[in-house]
């Protein structure tokens, strides 16, 4: 499994809001008859349930994963996020969508239209865990701490030069 660096953007009418490190890999999936899929009297392996599937209805914006490496469309990553607050990665299956290809400083970059299929179980939970402890401590300190609306709220800025 080899693993490669790129970003992943947030667009919003055409233009860039946030822009996020990410490492990624490709998964490759081993295509089963139906019959074996649906199979009543197979017994669940451990490895079924690694993963929380993510709603089709939701969306989440126009999301792009940019890099050097050529993407296909419908093909499965699995993306590694870094959450700062938490000091913990997130892994996130995601399908590429649309792809396109642009030049940036003479070298070619491909960008390619993601929707988050599945988030895995273990980060999501240790990331829920770790959220209950930040506002329970958040909660200790509140009184003797700042205004709770003079907090400094999770944001990211970009200075353009």
């Amino acid at each position: 499994m080899r693993q490669s660096t790129g970003w992943l953007e947030k667009h919003y009418r055409g233009m860039v809001q946030s822009i996020v490190e990410v490492k990624f890999h490709r998964i490759k999936l081993k295509k089963t008859p139906r019959k074996k899929i649906f199979n009543k009297t197979a017994e669940a392996t451990s490895d079924e349930s690694l993963y929380f599937v993510i709603d089709k209805k939701v969306s989440y914006g126009e999301l792009y994963l940019t890099a050097e490496n050529v993407f296909t469309n419908k093909e499965i990553v699995e993306l590694h996020m870094f959450s700062a607050r938490h000091k913990t990665k997130m892994r996130v299956l995601a399908r590429i969508g649309r792809t396109e290809t642009f030049l940036e400083l003479k070298r070619p970059m491909f960008r390619a239209e993601v929707h988050f299929a599945a988030v895995n179980k273990e980060d999501f939970l240790r990331m829920q865990v770790l959220e209950k402890q930040r506002l329970a401590d958040e909660a200790k300190s509140g009184p003797s701490g700042q205004d709770p609306s003079n907090r400094p709220k999770m944001a990211l800025t970009f200075k353009r030069k």
